[in-house]
Formats: C-alpha cells, structure tokens, sequence
C-alpha cells in the first residue's frame, strides 16, 4: 500500500486533467459512436496518463537539485525525500516499458504523436528548457498532440481549425501559468526561475492576448465547419460559443488577479469556472446527438 502510495505521488494526479485533451479531440470528431470508438479513446486517455507520469518523473529527476531550492517544488516526493532516487527510476522504467508495448497497438497516428511527445520532452527536460519561445512551444506540443492523437485514434481526419484550437488553448494556459510564477514572489534561485526571467510581464501578457484571441477564433471557425444534422444542432453549438468564451475570460482573470499558476486547481475551486466549463460541455455533448432521428 505504501508503494502505490509512492507511486501515486509521483503521477502527479492533478495534472492528470490536460488528458481531457483526447476526449475532447475525439468528441471534436464527431465519430465517436460506438462502445468500440469510447473504448478506444478510454484506453489512449489511459495510456496517455502513464506517459505523461513519466515525462514528469523524468522531469522532477533531472530538476532535483534546483526542486530543493525551490519554495514550493521542495514539496514535491522525490525532492523531499518522501520517495527515493532509486524508487523514481525504477517506476519510470516501468511506465516506460508498458507505454513502449502498448502506444503501437494503438494505431500508428497514435504511436507517432505520443513518440514525438515524449522525445520532445526528454530534449525540454535536458537542454531545450532554458531557450526562450522554444520551451513554451514544447510545453504547449503536448496538449496539441494529445488531441491529435484523440481525432486519429477514432479515425478521423484532424481539422486545421481544431489543430489551431489546440495550439492555441495551450498556448493560453503556458502563458497564465508563466505570468503567474512570475507574479510569485520567490526568494529562491532553481532553473524555474531562471527560465521564467527570460519573459518580461508584458510580453507574457501579449502571448495571452494573442492567444485567447486565437482561441475564440479557432473555436468560431470549427463550429462553423463541423458538420450539423439539424437547425436545433446548429443552435446549440453556436450557444456553446458563450461559456467557451466565459470560460477564456475566468481563466485570464483568475490566473492574473490570484497569480495561480495551477488552472486544474482554478477548475475545481472556483465556481464560476467550473460552472462556465461544465455548461459549455454539457451543450457541446448536445451537438453530438442527431436530432434529426
């Protein structure tokens, strides 16, 4: 029980949410229909979590000194000690190995995105972390291909507007999640803060612009372009337009005006969110339902 414990800690569970990145690509499809397509998809968001957990034990093990340094990544179980250096390679090995036999039976275009996630991260966690715009674009790679590997996996063909959605949207959260640590009033020095000292305020600021801007038009765009079996299905996915929009413009207010860095935390703390979020995926569950019949 106590390994599962360990093992738990170093999953990182709350970040876990970014997966909700395949569901979405999937349902964006609109071809899941059928128990065998949600299978599909529930077993890539699966393996999707065991990947990501190891891209983050990577992470915390080639940070570990700076980890210590660090106010609150000191809190973290490998650089607190609660979990040892052995114990971390071991269980990254382990995913490792699970991920590198189960990804090829999930499709090549699966296979593909999540090899290309994973060497993009080892080179972000070993060198490309300290160049500026490329680590955003890296960090911002994993939602888009997270996605993407969602749209393939039920197969279908990706749409440019979803892809730029997905860009963008990420691009939106990296860019909060920057502001917000450079807000944070640390005493410390790690390789966290040095990375975010590349970013001035208002440039971290114009990324934000710019990217919710992206966001709201992508989004526009793929509604515009996805197919629609009735009038009632056209106006409730252009009704979703309104909390999609809602949820944008909580997440710049929280993430500016409480400097929270964590928009999974946002996601479940503040109602408003939460509410907009929800609202937004009740309609667009809605648009999947052909009305027609």
């Amino acid at each position: 029980m106590q390994t599962l414990h360990k093992v738990f800690r170093l999953l990182r569970p709350s970040q876990q949410l970014k997966t909700g990145a395949v569901v979405l690509g999937a349902l964006a499809s609109g071809n899941v229909d059928s128990v065998d397509a949600a299978s599909r998809v529930a077993l890539l968001s699966l393996l999707w979590i065991l990947l990501s957990s190891s891209v983050y034990i990577f992470n915390d093990i080639s940070d570990l000194e700076s980890d210590r340094l660090h106010l609150t990544k000191a809190r973290r179980p490998l650089a607190s000690g609660q979990v040892s250096l052995g114990f971390a390679y071991r269980t990254l090995t382990v995913l490792l190995l699970i991920n590198l036999l189960a990804f090829p039976l999930m499709g090549s275009g699966a296979a593909f995105c999540a090899l290309i996630y994973l060497l993009l991260n080892i080179a972000y966690s070993t060198k490309l972390k300290s160049f500026a715009v490329i680590d955003i674009m890296i960090v911002s790679s994993g939602f888009v291909l997270r996605g993407l590997s969602g749209v393939l996996i039920v197969d279908a063909t990706p749409s440019l507007w979803f892809i730029l959605l997905s860009l963008f949207g990420s691009l939106l959260l990296v860019s909060g999640k920057r502001l917000a640590q450079h807000n944070e009033n640390v005493n410390s020095i790690s390789n966290s803060l040095i990375k975010i000292s590349k970013y001035s305020k208002s440039y971290l600021q114009q990324l934000q612009t710019i990217s919710s801007s992206g966001l709201v038009i992508s989004y526009v765009m793929m509604t515009q372009e996805k197919t629609i079996t009735s009038e009632i299905q056209k106006v409730i996915l252009e009704l979703t337009i309104i909390p999609f929009i809602s949820s944008i413009l909580y997440i710049n207010y929280y993430q500016d005006s409480q400097n929270n860095e964590d928009v999974t935390e946002l996601l479940l703390s503040k109602r408003p969110l939460l509410y907009s979020g929800a609202l937004w995926l009740v309609l667009f569950s809605l648009t999947l339902v052909n009305w027609s019949n």
